[in-house]
């Protein structure tokens, strides 16, 4: 785990200052973790600031990229950047990747094409390839706000879907823990879904999916009433249209039916 202070101060002597905002996102390679003040986009909304106040942001958050990680901290004044030089402050910290334990995770989905409102599955593989049984085991699988979780199941430990951990006790040498998490799908695009594996909070092992959204809803050629395979309309091939329910509907030949009206005619005719 890595822990963050943002500052945000009003030194002015002029008044107050309406609506600041601190864009904390920067070149984030790591998930944020013990903070419910920042929005999605990375933004932290500190409101109104009087001369002399001042506001801290804590953030613990959990590294999932390898090297040399800068993290940024830039302050918006009514949605806008304002003198970078001095509003913007950057904190660096350097990660290694240390998997020399066999511990790895695969992650898949059984369907990497759906359409808005569909379900898919993502299934997580935790093995333990290594010569040693393992402890201090846990997951983090965020799951993206353009799907809403319906249920899951692991075979060792729980998933809490609100924070994306999911615990494992312990991990012997040969065992294979599993996670299903279902979904629905609530937006269309691309949507990458992370898994990040971590022993003893240090990053172990990273997979991810990807699954392609299509605009969802039926479309107008396949289903409700044709005018074509049947239905009431006029035309159709059977049902209570013009030609379904009369005489024509009922197999009666065309052809029968013209000679016997031509010969109707004829005998009247010749009785005039």
């Amino acid at each position: 785990n890595v822990s963050y202070n943002r500052f945000v101060d009003n030194k002015l002597n002029g008044g107050s200052v309406s609506n600041v905002k601190v864009n904390v996102n920067g070149d984030l390679d790591f998930n944020w973790w013990g903070t419910n003040n920042i929005n999605d986009a990375g933004v932290w909304n500190v409101g109104d600031l009087n001369p002399g106040d001042n506001k801290t942001l804590n953030i613990i958050a959990r590294v999932t990229g390898v090297g040399e990680i800068n993290n940024t901290a830039k302050l918006l004044l009514n949605n806008a950047y304002t003198n970078m030089e001095n509003n913007n402050s950057t904190a660096t910290i350097n990660s290694s990747n240390n998997n020399n334990t066999g511990l790895s995770v695969v992650k898949t989905v059984n369907n990497s094409n759906v359409s808005v409102g569909d379900l898919a599955n993502y299934t997580i593989n935790l093995s333990n390839n290594g010569s040693t049984d393992l402890s201090q085991i846990s997951l983090n699988d965020t799951l993206s706000n353009s799907v809403e979780y319906v249920n899951s199941d692991a075979s060792v430990g729980f998933y809490d879907p609100s924070s994306g951990l999911w615990n494992i006790s312990s991990l012997n040498v040969g065992e294979t823990a599993t996670l299903n998490i279902s979904v629905k799908f609530k937006s269309e695009g691309t949507i990458t879904n992370h898994a990040y594996l971590f022993l003893n909070d240090s990053l172990i092992d990273e997979s991810s999916v990807n699954v392609t959204v299509n605009h969802g809803g039926g479309d107008i050629n396949d289903g409700g009433s044709t005018n074509n395979n049947g239905g009431n309309g006029v035309g159709s091939d059977s049902g209570d249209g013009l030609f379904g329910s009369g005489l024509l509907g009922t197999g009666f030949p065309l052809l029968l039916l013209v000679i016997i009206l031509s010969t109707c005619g004829l005998f009247y005719w010749r009785r005039k």
